[in-house]
């Protein structure tokens, strides 16, 4: 069962003895970092409960109707609920349980997929409290979220939890280079993506990728001069004004570049950089090891800000200048 879901052997070995007992709960929380296989196991689950042969469910084919609908997104049992703009409203779940409330059209159990059920409003959360803990017969349903913290508490308790880990590096790497990137790159890629296939993928994209570039020379441009000069940093920061996903997923992966770069120049002294592909060789600072430990931190705060909606323009500033102060204060040349 799950074999096309690579790596997470807790979930998989979960559920898998929840359908082997048929013992099935009713109600999951899928949660971790997006973009490493939650949806993917959620659409799996649904395909095994509803297979129309045993022996393909028990070795994860997809060759029956019910399976090929439920892969196409077209099974009328299977219902999956997206955040339409920035949220979940309570009409989408009120029509959802009207839904499951009526009889089956042609599978055997019905299946709920949430994606981003972070995203649901406090009203429609409240809404599905019910229909969680009673839900109608052979309904399951499931929840997805790479933020299980904005989960309401009430949410939380009526759901089996079902933690996902990051996938490791190679495996993405591996799925990069099978794709056609180069290793160098591919390997880059994934060792910013912090164990996210989707963030990598999204990197791949060529727009993203030359402005992250772009972005992140900018940067170490900005940081290495004796003065900063401001006309840069303001387009810099206006750049990131905005508010985009575009601008939200390069701003995390600069702080992830950054982040490497100076944890390398703390391990390896020049021996550095693990990210060729985005600091390139050239670039060096010698910064005694209280200078660097000060940029880790700075970085790390950072970065353990990001869950609270920081203004990215605003947060580049302050960076950017933090940084050149600290390369000022503790330069060993």
């Amino acid at each position: 069962m799950f074999d096309n879901i690579l790596e997470q052997e807790i979930p998989k070995s979960t559920l898998t003895h929840f359908i082997l007992s048929q013992k099935l709960p009713h109600s999951y929380l899928f949660y971790g970092t997006e973009g490493i296989g939650k949806f993917l196991t959620a659409k799996s689950f649904a395909k095994i409960l509803n297979c129309e042969n045993k022996d393909d469910q028990q070795k994860g084919r997809d060759n029956c109707l019910s399976c090929k609908k439920i892969e196409a997104n077209n099974n009328p049992d299977v219902f999956i609920i997206e955040p339409k703009g920035q949220s979940i409203k309570i009409e989408n779940i009120r029509e959802l349980i009207r839904k499951l409330n009526l009889k089956s059209f042609e599978s055997t159990n019905k299946i709920v997929i949430i994606n981003n059920a972070e995203k649901m409003t406090t009203e429609s959360a409240n809404t599905l409290l019910k229909t969680l803990e009673e839900p109608p017969d052979n309904t399951y349903i499931i929840l997805i979220t790479p933020q299980i913290e904005i989960i309401l508490p009430t949410i939380r308790s009526r759901c089996i939890k079902i933690p996902f880990q990051p996938l490791s590096l190679k495996t993405v790497q591996n799925i990069l280079e099978k794709q056609g990137v180069e290793t160098e790159q591919a390997y880059s890629l994934a060792l910013i993506s912090e164990g996210s296939l989707k963030n990598a993928q999204e990197l791949l994209d060529k727009e993203n990728y030359d402005k992250l570039k772009e972005t992140l020379d900018t940067i170490l441009t900005l940081i290495s001069e004796r003065i900063i000069k401001i006309p840069k940093l303001l387009e810099l920061t206006q750049f990131f004004s905005h508010k985009t996903e575009k601008e939200k997923l390069i701003f995390e992966k600069i702080l992830n570049i950054l982040y490497l770069f100076w944890r390398d120049a703390l391990l390896k002294g020049s021996e550095i950089s693990s990210i060729p592909s985005f600091v390139p060789t050239k670039f060096r600072i010698a910064l005694s090891e209280k200078g660097i430990l000060k940029i880790v931190d700075l970085l790390e705060s950072a970065n353990s800000e990001l869950k609270y909606n920081v203004n990215p323009a605003l947060m580049i500033e302050y960076l950017v200048l933090g940084i050149h102060k600290i390369i000022q204060q503790y330069s060993k040349e």
